[in-house]
């Protein structure tokens, strides 16, 4: 909340601090009435003053527009209250007002000296002119730059509500391919299995086919002995038989005789 003075401090202020910029704000009241009050800007001060002014019919919430910086070399007003400014259009851009002397400047101990009274302040070291201060108010950003930054600051918005979206859709696609991916894994696991048992089965079955080679190598070697023995009981049965041929022949004689 800003702070409230009262109108002479705010006279003793104006003098001895540079008054930077001021608007017009309206505080909403009993009865849908707005108090309105000007807020006044200084340079090097951490604070605002709030100057009352009287109530005002209802106004639009927010800031009012100000008048603009008054020409050089104009009459001055005397010291007093500042009157409500009339509130304008709120679509229209600000338009600072330049530094307001209070009374003109006088020659210590006038009626406007500020250190007339029990409070003694120094003057100001330097004093701008309406030209300078313009000049300087330029730097402020006004209610179009605003507009443009928040234009700005929409579409960034509204581009980073996109990825939003893009990164939310990529990342439900990566969910779906890491389950994907869970399945496959099972897949191979499970295929895993079922070529390692085949492995074994297989193994197995290598050494059931050694075991049949020795089995079938020993009956080899014992069909080879049989034909031994068949070959060797062939020449005994030759021998019989010519035995038994020399026999009939001397049978055959001896019945000849």
């Amino acid at each position: 909340m800003p702070k409230v003075i009262s109108q002479k401090e705010f006279n003793i202020l104006s003098r001895t601090k540079e008054r930077v910029n001021f608007q017009i704000v309206y505080t909403k009241q009993r009865n849908d009435l707005h108090k309105a009050a000007k807020e006044y800007f200084f340079k090097d001060k951490d604070f605002t003053i709030i100057e009352d002014t009287p109530d005002t019919p209802d106004q639009p919430d927010g800031p009012c527009i100000t008048k603009g910086p008054k020409e050089p070399g104009g009459p001055e007003e005397p010291n007093g209250p500042d009157k409500p400014e009339d509130p304008k259009d709120p679509d229209t851009p600000d338009v600072s007002e330049g530094p307001k002397e209070q009374g003109g400047q006088k020659d210590p101990g006038g009626p406007d000296d500020p250190n007339e009274g029990k409070q003694k302040v120094s003057k100001p070291d330097k004093y701008v002119t309406h030209r300078e201060l313009d000049e300087k108010l330029k730097d402020f950003a006004t209610k179009a730059d605003f507009k443009r930054v928040e234009d700005k600051v929409d579409v960034l918005f509204e581009l980073q509500k996109t990825q939003g979206e893009q990164i939310k859709v990529q990342g439900e696609q990566i969910k779906a391919q890491g389950k994907q991916i869970e399945q496959l894994t099972e897949t191979v696991k499970v295929q895993g299995e079922q070529i390692r048992a085949q492995g074994e089965q297989i193994k197995a079955q290598s050494e059931e086919i050694k075991e049949i080679k020795v089995e079938q190598k020993a009956q080899g070697e014992q069909i080879k002995e049989l034909q031994v023995e068949q070959k060797a009981q062939g020449k005994t049965l030759q021998l019989i038989l010519k035995t038994l041929e020399k026999m009939n022949e001397r049978l055959e004689k001896l019945e000849s005789k």
